[in-house]
């Protein structure tokens, strides 16, 4: 391997399961001493919500602890959720505005003072296509996933005097237990459809893209959104 993270510390959210945990894999492999950060029980890491301010801050207190500094931050806890404007209620809308959209801003919150300290970093926060393009029957995570977007694009402005870059990854129809709901295989071939590369994306493909953002290979960007959806937003 390359060792494009050697001798950087990471904290990565949502990282027991899915896209997190192929971060958590990968980032390893390049050189990274990485802290996991999730609701489930999971190898090298701390267990906490992403709503919960004090357990990140304390998360990001370990992980400098641990490693003499923090270096780059990804934020990939998220949750989906169904409904329209009309039928979904208010009580399930604030379950997914919380995790992804809030959830991504008390991480930055509680990582960017540990970021400044080691003298600039990277911040990598997770949307989806849903947050470019709307989704049938998924306000609430349209939403919230439209306000990633923004919310990167807003922290890259005011933390760039810091030496903090902060990029948003965009993936879409990814094979992870998120997505298990699509169990049909008829709503799978329609799917697959729509993407034209013709099938779904593996966790580990979309973690190159959190590589490529957190190491200096993307030194010059900031405020991105890098697209990882086998087509599908081009149509």
């Amino acid at each position: 391997m390359s060792g494009r993270l050697a001798g950087r510390a990471a904290l990565v959210t949502g990282a027991a399961k899915g896209i997190g945990a192929a971060v958590m894999e990968l980032f390893a492999e390049e050189g990274a001493q990485v802290l996991g950060f999730d609701r489930e029980p999971h190898e090298r890491g701390v267990a906490g919500e992403v709503t919960d301010l004090e357990a990140l801050r304390a998360a990001v207190a370990e992980a400098e602890r641990r490693f003499g500094g923090l270096h780059a931050v990804v934020a990939c806890a998220g949750v989906i959720g169904a409904g329209t404007a009309e039928s979904v209620e208010p009580d399930e809308w604030r379950r997914v505005l919380d995790v992804n959209l809030t959830g991504t801003y008390l991480t930055a919150k509680a990582a960017i003072p540990a970021l400044r300290r080691a003298g600039g970093g990277a911040l990598v926060t997770v949307a989806s296509a849903a947050g470019i393009t709307a989704w049938t029957d998924q306000a609430a995570y349209d939403a919230s996933k439209g306000g990633v977007v923004n919310l990167t694009r807003s922290m890259a402005l005011d933390f760039a005097a810091d030496g903090i870059r902060v990029n948003c990854l965009v993936p879409a129809f990814v094979t992870t237990p998120m997505s298990s709901g699509f169990s049909d295989e008829a709503q799978k071939a329609r799917i697959r459809d729509l993407i034209p590369l013709g099938r779904f994306s593996r966790p580990r493909e979309i973690a190159y893209g959190a590589l490529f953002l957190a190491s200096e290979d993307a030194s010059f960007a900031t405020g991105s959104t890098l697209v990882l959806d086998g087509g599908y937003l081009a149509r």
